[in-house]
């Protein structure tokens, strides 16, 4: 969809599709290492031309696979309900509750490939969650959004804000707003049954760990096999490069980024320095450059 405000504009483009001998190798380390969900993501995953040797390998391998999707290709994600004990979760993109709206920021078409792609995986037994990017043009949205996710039968409701690369400023929230959009979807939460949620590019709070790559839940692989902290971080933030370096190296790598991290976060909190986008992910992308690996 070449979405403006997409962190993916910002990623090399020569290469756009892991390899299979690479994709088989971190399949093997992370089985070993303990890890059970590899999330396929991109751009759109399906647009792999070996996608669903893929999702067999991953299957083979006894791991599960969870996709994240823009919903306008839905279709070609229905033959893995083949592997339905295996499959996570499908999250789809949905950024306004307003037809019109959704498809200026995505394609146009799209807002209806999305909802019918959210409502069939819902019915077909599959965990279904949406994602929602909050930006300048959505952001009074909240509650509206949320409702249409919950009718479509999305079992929960992410929300997201654009991270600012230079080319999306327009689309942008300031830190005032994230924070106000954060404790907006905090106190909505009691008014719908599916679980409404917030990721670190929004308001987090003081907390010394605050997210999931602080404490190493997740962690990044690009197409070139580069393995990144956060997939939101841009430079500095590379951890090692998985067709030369093993998955265990590169986690050993991270847990030395997650300390040096955390300590500059405690340090931030203990002196009171809260600065300009400290509660988001603007911390680690400001931070990261400094910490020797």
């Amino acid at each position: 969809m070449n979405c403006e405000f997409c962190l993916f504009t910002l990623k090399d483009r020569e290469q756009l599709s892991i390899d299979v001998s690479l994709f088989k190798k971190l399949l093997k380390e992370a089985k070993n290492l303990g890890y059970g969900n590899i999330v396929l993501t991109g751009g759109e995953p399906c647009l792999h031309p070996r996608f669903n040797e893929l999702v067999e390998l991953t299957v083979d391998k006894g791991l599960r696979f969870s996709i994240v999707s823009n919903g306008f290709l839905s279709e070609r994600y229905i033959p893995l309900l083949a592997h339905k004990a295996n499959f996570g979760f499908i999250a789809f993109s949905l950024d306004s509750a307003d037809k019109e709206i959704h498809d200026r920021l995505r394609m146009p078409g799209s807002y209806e490939k999305t909802v019918g792609a959210v409502s069939y995986f819902s019915n077909h037994g599959v965990i279904t969650r949406v994602q929602s990017c909050l930006n300048r043009f959505n952001i009074s949205e909240i509650e509206s959004l949320a409702e249409v996710a919950q009718k479509t039968g999305a079992t929960g409701l992410r929300f997201l804000s654009v991270i600012a690369t230079g080319k999306n400023d327009r689309f942008v929230l300031s830190n005032k707003e994230r924070e106000e959009a954060y404790y907006k979807i905090k106190a909505i939460k009691k008014k719908f049954t599916i679980k409404l949620s917030a990721s670190s590019s929004l308001y987090i709070g003081y907390e010394r760990d605050f997210c999931s790559s602080l404490n190493l839940a997740d962690l990044a692989i690009h197409p070139n096999g580069d393995a990144v902290f956060c997939c939101d971080i841009k430079k500095g933030g590379v951890l090692g490069n998985l067709g030369k370096d093993s998955l265990a190296d590169i986690l050993s790598k991270g847990r030395i980024a997650v300390s040096s991290l955390s300590e500059k976060r405690k340090e931030c909190i203990d002196k009171n320095n809260f600065f300009e986008g400290f509660n988001n992910c603007y911390f680690c992308n400001s931070q990261i450059g400094e910490v020797k690996l």
